[in-house]
């Protein structure tokens, strides 16, 4: 007859009746928060009973990762104590993790309409964080007591709240309500008036939130959702204090009061929050603001919206933005972005993409997101700046969408002028055409350089773009202010458009100079002493120049040639040869702004050839016909390619009749002129390639080059080719006998039409007829001549290979210890009375100095190119302060920069980590290697002269040091190259390691270090396993013999492998099992399970194989399982049980035993295979 129990659940206010003691307390408030009271408290204050508003239901509701909103005391000043709110997880191992809950509040609205938003992190004040338990049941939690400080709000005043939850794994959420007029009024009581706000993406790089917004750049409205803790002060005397308090608040907060002190605080330390009634003193403060930046307003950028278009989907977009004033670009706001998860990485990159839009090297990470849920509110990012009319290059690239497809749907409209067509424009900055990307990934951001994967229809300067459609671009215009009347002690110069009354003294030229309207009245107390020139060339250049009659110390180090040679060239050439020469056989360090017409061809290749899937030289087109030319139909068409330089023609573009249909195209080719016995005869042909496609998505269509195998021609060469369409006709166009097209590097001659359609070699000949379309075609190096002539070249050959010996000895051969860098224009004609002496018989010695260097004062760089520069500036600067005491036998051969606060210069470089490293001073680790020539001829005194070399050359290096020779040098080379800011350095140490020697037996330095055995008359060996493009072969294929090129030979360590796998995964990392293959290594490859949309198959299961796509067997960790279950699990965990039965897997393998709560019946079950022996058994849980 028991009866059952219940017990009630909730919150019990009471009051005691019990007297109060009228004595001070014993235990007096810690709170860091002042008394409002004008006197002292007689006794202690009872504590004001918690009042709780509460949100209503939510109809809709929305997960996010933190929340802003504003609240407004109506009727009576009010303490904010705590909230109740709804945390969940989203992952079924976290449901009951504990999680940090971070509160921040704003001294007014977060969003003021008149100021525009306040979302930056430095405008709010931070209140600490709480641990918070997430909830398995959906009912609102409490946050701890006492986590927080009470927060004051003033009646009739408003104060922004942001809650947001700090979880790098990001496995919980806070439930808000969507909906709603952003700002307006939400719900509220007779005290407390709550106003709907904004929800924010945690960034854990930035350790702040980002504002979800529409395509209006408005923040989409979300509501609180829970309850919010506060007390009543009523009755408290809200009077502010006449005089400073005789006992000052410890508190690090500024005061809440509305009514300012009578006595300023002198408090040393500025408020954190910035006033809104600024003071108007003009005494300067004396604790200066410690923002570098200036407030600028924010401008928006929107593009084209075709209404008409339904735009076109893909996975990324690139293109150039030109600054017309100096800005900082801030967010991009994306039409069409989906909302489901996806992974963001926004690049960018100095110039434009054009020439590095597959090559992930030449860009900087601006910003990643992870599982990026907010579809097309704004993806901001740190600010990028940007001078004016300088180009900089945005890739916004979605690498991951977790099996989705096109993130970005009906995004992108075509333009018709690509790089060159201005797509948006405004005041400030204009928005060029560019290209959107297909088939991206996280091991391929870039695409892999095929139709499938890259850049989409790629075509040159003036072609079809792809761009942005109804998109926006958020930036901020950075104008110079007008000085302050009353100017701060800032260590930062201000941005004041008036020069400063009592200008800088500095020893350094401005980099942006003042023009001034009128010149000086008397010259300079102090004149520059400099011997290098400007880097920053006079406005107004002096009408009558100065005349020297010395000639300069330091000649010019200019990397651009004069335009005009010296009226008054030096009669005597210099002692000693210029330490960059001009004529150098590697590439500069640092690329030209704008490549060359006619680019160089390096008679050695790199040391680290290109990796890129896309050749890096422009592709180079001609137009086979006008427009107004008279236009037939054809089913193929022959005609002669004569090349006037040396070319490779890469593919062909063709002209359509209709955009749908079907189209086999073949290509082939033939050396030598277009006879009539060629006509017919299928035999004398060869394959160049075939493409196949149903629809034309442009006119002209390119046929993919990567189907074709490019035909290199030799200058004055005459090739045939023929272009064939089986079961359909393309356009060609009539021409008369004889008819040319040309430019400067080929030429087009007319041939015939294959019509009507028989086969493709039908006897149906007409004549005269040529394609409509382009030729496409590069630049190729010719190999040097079999025989060379008597006399040399007016245009020398560019040769990949030495000259043959002459047979025909110097009568005066030169005595210099330094090879020509340039050979004589006017060879010797006489033969000499005696032969040359032997070079051989000069033997030398090299050694090594492995050292290190201290400097003081190093900026890092922020970018590769200004890196390379650095180091190319201490490197030369070493090289001469090493050679200072050295013969004509001795010299510094190389400088090489190892390593700068221990991160690689070279190879692996990253900037980031070096950026990261940013210590006081810089240790920059270096080798330099010397060379002597042996007084002797078996080099008999090779220790003694190494020790003797190594001294002079270090008492060198440390003389330039402690004279500051050396760092007033390297300055001189920074002002030049315009990276001053970065090396404005002192020396603080220097230190050498031992000597290391190494005897260079009689090799002479008189002869290529590379020739040495074709020299010696060494019959060379196989030394390991090298790539076989080396003999211009292009099979993925890697051998070990003793054909190995001389400069692989001489470099083994760079280019040669001691096994076949380790050679083929060097240099055909992307075919790697079919060099394997061809070079006769045998693998077998393990059985592994991975996703089956890798074979656009969209059903749940994962493939057990050994044919997974190659960029999962790069990537194995990733991509690739052991077992069904942990393919399931990694790649379809929302449809886990079904994926494990379907890949031939049993689902007891992810049953747990643990206990779940099973809502329907109430009871908590055990998450195991329904087994009728055990009742607590409830199935597999679901994910």
């Amino acid at each position: 007859s028991a009866l059952d129990s219940y017990n009630f659940i909730g919150t019990i206010y009471y009051e005691s009746d019990a007297p109060t003691t009228q004595t001070p307390s014993l235990s007096p408030s810690l709170s860091l928060v002042p008394s409002a009271s004008s006197s002292s408290s007689l006794q202690p204050s009872e504590t004001p009973a918690f009042l709780e508003i509460s949100s209503p239901s939510a109809i809709q509701v929305s997960a996010v990762d933190g929340i802003m909103f504003n609240i407004e005391a109506i009727d009576r000043d009010i303490f904010i104590s705590s909230f109740k709110l709804i945390i969940y997880s989203v992952s079924t191992e976290a449901v009951d993790n504990v999680v940090d809950l971070a509160l921040f509040s704003s001294s007014d609205s977060f969003f003021n309409e008149t100021l525009g938003d306040v979302f930056d992190k430095d405008t709010w004040s931070y209140h600490g964080t709480a641990q918070v338990t997430a909830s398995s049941t959906l009912v609102p939690s409490a946050i701890p007591e006492n986590s927080f400080q009470p927060i004051f709000v003033k009646q009739g005043s408003t104060v922004g709240f942001y809650l947001t939850i700090i979880d790098s794994l990001r496995n919980h959420k806070i439930l808000a309500r969507l909906g709603g007029t952003f700002l307006a009024n939400d719900f509220q009581n007779t005290n407390v008036k709550m106003k709907y706000g904004a929800a924010l993406q945690w960034e854990t790089c930035d350790g702040w939130g980002v504002v979800l917004k529409d395509t209006s750049s408005t923040p989409t409205s979300h509501g609180f959702l829970g309850s919010v803790l506060y007390q009543d002060l009523t009755g408290s005397e809200q009077v502010p204090s006449t005089a400073p308090s005789e006992l000052p608040s410890a508190s690090l907060a500024p005061s809440l009061s509305l009514a300012p002190s009578v006595a300023p605080s002198q408090s040393s330390s500025p408020s954190i929050a910035s006033s809104l009634s600024p003071s108007v003193s003009l005494v300067p403060s004396s604790s200066p603001s410690k923002t570098f930046k200036p407030t600028y307003d924010s401008r928006t950028l929107q593009t084209e919206n075709d209404e008409e278009n339904d735009g076109s989907p893909g996975n990324g977009v690139m293109f150039d933005i030109i600054a017309k004033r100096p800005v900082q670009i801030r967010g991009f706001t994306l039409s069409g972005l989906q909302t489901y998860p996806m992974d963001i990485i926004i690049y960018s990159s100095q110039g434009s993409h054009y020439y590095k839009y597959d090559d992930e090297n030449e860009w900087d990470v601006v910003a990643t997101f992870s599982n990026w849920t907010g579809g097309e509110s704004k993806i901001s990012f740190p600010p990028v700046s940007m001078p004016v009319n300088v180009s900089v290059a945005f890739y916004i690239a979605i690498i991951d969408t977790y099996g989705e497809e096109y993130p970005l749907l009906n995004s992108f409209l075509p333009g018709s002028n690509y790089r060159n067509g201005v797509w948006a424009s405004d005041d400030y900055i204009d928005l060029m055409e560019g290209v959107k990307m297909y088939g991206i990934n996280r091991d391929w951001p870039f695409g892999m350089g095929t139709a499938e994967s890259g850049v989409y229809m790629l075509e040159g300067p003036g072609g079809t773009s792809f761009n942005m459609k109804n998109s926006i671009i958020e930036y901020r215009v950075i104008d110079t202010i007008m000085p302050s009347t009353a100017p701060s002690t800032s260590q930062e110069p201000t941005l004041s458009a008036a020069p400063s009354e009592s200008p800088s003294k500095s020893f350094q030229p401005s980099q942006s100079p003042t023009i001034s309207l009128a010149p000086s009245s008397e010259p300079s107390d102090s004149p520059s002493l400099s011997i290098n020139p400007s880097a920053i060339p006079s406005a107004f250049p002096s009408s009558t120049p100065s005349i020297s009659a010395v000639p300069s110390g330091g000649p010019s180090i200019s990397s651009q040639p004069s335009e005009s040679p010296s009226s008054k060239p030096s009669s005597q050439p210099s002692s000693q040869p210029s330490s960059n020469p001009s004529v150098s056989l590697q590439p500069s360090d640092i690329p030209s702004t704008s490549p060359s017409d006619s680019p160089t061809i390096s008679m050695m290749p790199s040391n680290s050839p290109s990796v890129s899937l896309m050749p890096s030289m422009d592709r180079l087109s001609l137009a086979s016909a006008s427009e107004s030319s008279s236009v037939g139909a054809g089913y193929g068409v022959m005609f002669e390619v004569k090349a006037l330089r040396a070319i490779s023609v890469e593919t062909f573009a063709v002209k359509h009749f209709s955009s749908s249909g079907s189209w086999n195209f073949r290509v082939y080719y033939k050396s030598g002129s277009l006879d009539s016995s060629s006509w017919n005869n299928a035999n004398a042909w060869t394959l160049m390639g075939e493409t196949s496609y149903s629809s034309t998505p442009s006119n002209p269509v390119r046929l993919p080059s990567q189907n074709m195998e490019a035909v290199f021609i030799n200058a004055q060469q005459t090739y045939s080719f023929y272009i064939a369409c089986e079961d359909n006709y393309f356009r060609v166009h009539g021409a008369s006998a004889g008819e040319t097209v040309s430019n400067s590097d080929v030429v087009l001659s007319a041939g015939l039409r294959k019509y009507p359609y028989g086969d493709l070699f039908s006897s149906s000949n007409q004549q005269t007829y040529l394609f409509q379309g382009d030729l496409v075609y590069s630049y190729a190096i010719e190999p040097p001549s079999v025989s060379p002539s008597a006399l040399p070249s007016v245009s020398p050959s560019v040769s990949i290979a030495p000259t043959s010996q002459s047979g025909v000895p110097s009568i005066m051969p030169s005595s210099s210890s330094q090879p020509s860098q340039q050979p004589t224009g006017d060879p010797t004609r006489e033969i000499t009375p005696a032969p040359t002496p032997d070079p051989f018989k000069q033997a030398r010695i090299e050694i090594v100095i492995p050292s290190t260097i201290s400097l003081s004062g190093f900026q890092i760089p922020s970018s590769t190119v200004e890196m390379q520069t650095v180091v190319t500036i201490l490197a030369n600067n070493i090289a001469a302060a090493m050679s200072s005491n050295l013969n004509t036998s001795q010299r510094v051969k190389s400088v090489n920069i190892i390593s700068i606060n221990g991160v690689p210069v070279s190879g692996g470089f990253s900037l980031r980590r070096l950026i990261g490293r940013n210590l006081s001073a810089a240790t920059i680790e270096y080798e330099v290697l010397l060379e002597e020539i042996c007084s002797n001829d078996g080099c008999s005194d090779a220790d003694t002269a190494a020790q003797a070399l190594y001294a002079q050359a270090t008492d060198a290096m440390r003389e330039e040091i402690d004279s500051g020779a050396f760092a007033t040098a390297v300055q001189s080379d920074a002002t030049s190259a315009n990276v001053n800011a970065l090396l404005a350095i002192a020396v603080e140490s220097s230190d050498f390691s031992a000597v290391i020697l190494n005897l260079v037996g009689a090799l002479s330095i008189f002869y290529p270090d590379w020739a040495y055995n074709a020299c010696m008359g060494i019959s060379a060996a196989a030394i390991g396993w090298y790539p076989v493009w080396a003999h211009s072969n292009n099979e993925a294929k890697c051998v070990n013999d003793n054909a190995i090129p001389d400069y692989m030979r001489a470099d083994s360590k760079s280019w040669v492998y001691p096994d076949a796998t380790s050679c083929c995964r060097r240099y055909y990392d992307y075919q790697v099992e079919e060099c394997l293959s061809n070079t006769g290594v045998t693998t077998v490859e393990e059985y592994k399970f991975y996703p089956a949309w890798a074979i656009q198959d969209s059903s749940p299961k994962c493939i057990n194989g050994t044919d997974a796509p190659h960029y999962m067997k790069r990537s194995p960790e990733i991509w690739l399982s052991d077992d069904a279950a942990e393919c399931c699990k990694t790649h379809y965990f929302y449809d886990e049980n079904v994926c494990i039965s379907a890949s031939g897997g049993s689902v007891a393998q992810i049953a747990t035993d643990k206990y779940y709560a099973n809502y329907a019946t109430e009871v908590c079950v055990k998450d195991c295979l329904v087994d009728e022996s055990d009742p607590e058994c409830g199935g597999l849980a679901k994910p």
